[in-house]
């Protein structure tokens, strides 16, 4: 019998539209969300972790609803308020929310306790945090028994979700050529400041396919001098840039999106004179806790700097480019 099998217990589902995750993105998963997939839920992750066909739906499996960058907002908040309400017991710390029954009634694993398939249960928005004495599998068998339909009227709801980041390949990327643009973009910048130390050996970019990626986790379009900052020293910048720079801080992913999502909605954003509710905004530097740098990455002047003090509750643009804007750090640390 079949994992799914086991968990359906004879309920109605397409086996066709049955969908896991592979080996290498389940690591994938484990690094995004920091946590360790193992045991019962491992097994439920490769057989059905993207699609159970119908027999569980959206309105009790998290992992059906939403999209990545949804699910890594949602479940920081939901281990901030875990640490909070547990005494800040860090054996919370790398939990993983799985279910919500009734809205509020949400259920997750202690993903790297000596008995990770323990299923727990937590009130949102209260201290309660109680052990349901059930096992992953045991806890899947009972929404089934309880909330699965006989019937294809389950198709017309999404009943499918995706925990990563999907980027879209564009193009043959010819090492050579690459090597050299990137050779160019780097000898602009250290001519700023000969004398400043770097590893030009470390200095990395990302990928066509991994910035395509980024696009989707934060909702920003990534073009012009962004773009081929990222491409060309995205990851790291041999010691040219400091960690100030958000794409080398030490955050782990889940951090920075929440992190950038929660000075959006405080800072500017009260700005309506200046700001507008479609605008895709991301900061790429903080500096001294206060003073934020960012770009609106889907208007005509993408490439311009603008700067926020929350201290001070000053926006103004800064009337330099990205690559201007590099520089002139460079020049001045």
């Amino acid at each position: 019998m079949s994992y799914i099998e086991e968990v359906a217990q004879g309920k109605w589902y397409r086996p066709d539209l049955v969908k896991g995750y592979s080996e290498d993105e389940i690591k994938q998963i484990e690094a995004l969300y920091s946590i360790c997939i193992q045991g019962e839920f491992k097994q439920f992750m490769r057989c059905m972790g993207r699609s159970s066909g119908g027999l569980l739906a959206e309105r009790t499996m998290m992992l059906y609803n939403l999209q990545p960058r949804s699910h890594m907002i949602r479940y920081k908040a939901y281990n901030d308020d875990l640490l909070h309400y547990s005494g800040y017991d860090f054996s919370y710390k790398n939990s993983f929310f799985f279910a919500c029954i009734w809205e509020t009634n949400l259920y997750f694993l202690k993903t790297t306790s000596n008995n990770p398939d323990r299923v727990y249960h937590y009130s949102e928005g209260s201290e309660d945090i109680s052990d349901t004495g059930q096992n992953f599998t045991e806890f899947l068998k009972g929404v089934v028994i309880h909330y699965a339909h006989n019937g294809s009227w389950i198709l017309q709801h999404r009943y499918t979700g995706e925990l990563l980041p999907q980027s879209t390949h564009i193009g043959a990327e010819y090492v050579d050529d690459y090597l050299n643009k990137q050779q160019a973009y780097i000898n602009e910048l250290i001519k700023i400041h000969p004398n400043r130390h770097y590893d030009i050996t470390q200095i990395k970019g990302y990928s066509l396919s991994e910035i395509s990626a980024f696009e989707h986790v934060y909702k920003i379009q990534i073009t012009g001098q962004l773009k081929d900052f990222m491409h060309y020293m995205g990851r790291s910048s041999g010691g040219l840039l400091s960690d100030d720079f958000i794409f080398y801080n030490k955050m782990s992913l889940i951090e920075k999106v929440n992190y950038i999502d929660r000075t959006i909605e405080n800072t500017w954003s009260k700005e309506p004179e200046t700001c507008h509710y479609k605008d895709d905004y991301f900061i790429f530097m903080t500096y001294k806790r206060d003073n934020h740098f960012f770009l609106v990455t889907n208007r005509k002047d993408a490439d311009m700097v603008h700067h926020y003090n929350s201290y001070d509750l000053i926006l103004a643009k800064t009337g330099k480019t990205f690559l201007e804007f590099i520089k002139e750090v460079i020049k001045y640390s």
